[in-house]
């Protein structure tokens, strides 16, 4: 809420950093905590700001993790929003700047940033000779990857514009390549049989469906206890089931369809009862414990992006130590 109105948000990699920028009047910074800004930080950051402005180390380590920022950006770019890019000089952090030049200069760095199209081709140039029409190829090469993850619309046509100006070509013969689709390998989202991916089911609706045939499965799992906090369709009713479950264990599955009736979920429950699921009872649980453990690593990046996004200020203790506790 703190950031509601701000003009820009700047990203700093340290705890400390925020601290000492907000000491001298710059309140508009958080801290990544040695972490990598994921497309979620930047989500509910851009919900907030229309411009965000990484700040790194000038050595070779902050460009690399700027990079990656970079590359975690591409599925948000466009629209009316700005990220951009500040490097600091050889041995400086946003502590010894604010402290050593003050507020204004540091500002002043701000906004000489880079913009995103500046850093995105000069990070790509640099690991190739552009003078020379093989470099140049190579350009697009490397180029076309991120370019596909970028949403459709004016900003990916104006960066495709800038590429296939720095390489020489036309936009037209650069579309004809762009156009291939990638040659990729499918990995699924968890250590199971991936079912839910074949048939296109979500994990949520296929937890719920193997927990209502084979209620008994339910014994096989760890904890749950974060994946309550996932803001995803049907984490309630699956939330819901485990707990039924874990109290009543002895519960199969009609005593469950009985549960449901006359609520909401009843009908949806029926159907899921009545779906074919082709797996083996080994693969049956397997799926489960899979879907599980990732929902619980979900739930706990999430609440890990919001303490990170959080002002030092909004802190409660509770949530400083957890924090602590998350780095230790």
């Amino acid at each position: 809420k703190a950031h509601r109105k701000l003009e820009r948000i700047i990203i700093v990699e340290g705890y400390m950093d925020v601290i000492a920028l907000a000491e001298h009047g710059v309140t508009n910074a958080v801290a990544t905590l040695g972490t990598a800004t994921t497309p979620e930080h930047l989500r509910q950051l851009l919900r907030s700001t229309p411009e965000v402005v990484f700040c790194f180390d000038g050595d070779r380590a902050g460009r690399e993790a700027a990079w990656r920022a970079a590359e975690n950006a591409l599925p948000l770019l466009g629209g009316n929003h700005q990220l951009k890019f500040m490097f600091l000089a050889d041995g400086e952090d946003p502590d010894s700047v604010i402290r050593q030049q003050g507020a204004t200069e540091f500002n002043n760095l701000v906004a000489q940033a880079q913009n995103y199209s500046e850093f995105f081709f000069a990070s790509l140039e640099s690991r190739v000779d552009i003078s020379s029409m093989d470099g140049r190829s190579r350009l697009v090469e490397i180029a076309k990857p991120y370019l596909r993850h970028i949403p459709t619309g004016v900003y990916r046509d104006m960066l495709e514009q800038q590429l296939a100006d720095r390489a020489q070509t036309s936009t037209s013969v650069l579309h004809k390549h762009l156009e291939k689709p990638p040659e990729t390998r499918q990995r699924p989202t968890y250590k199971a049989s991936s079912l839910s991916a074949k048939t296109a089911i979500s994990p949520v609706r296929m937890a719920i469906t193997l927990l209502i045939q084979h209620p008994k499965l339910q014994q096989d799992l760890g904890s749950f206890d974060k994946i309550a906090t996932l803001d995803l369709p049907g984490i309630k009713i699956l939330v819901q089931i485990l707990e039924t479950l874990q109290q009543n264990p002895h519960l199969n599955t009609a005593a469950l369809l009985e549960r449901s009736r006359g609520t909401d979920s009843a009908d949806h429950l029926q159907r899921l009862a009545q779906q074919n699921l082709p797996l083996t009872a080994i693969e049956l649980k397997h799926e489960l414990v899979g879907i599980v453990q990732q929902l619980q690593k979900q739930a706990v990046e999430q609440r890990k992006a919001y303490l990170e996004l959080k002002h030092p200020s909004q802190l409660t203790d509770e949530e400083k130590a957890e924090i602590r506790n998350q780095y230790r």
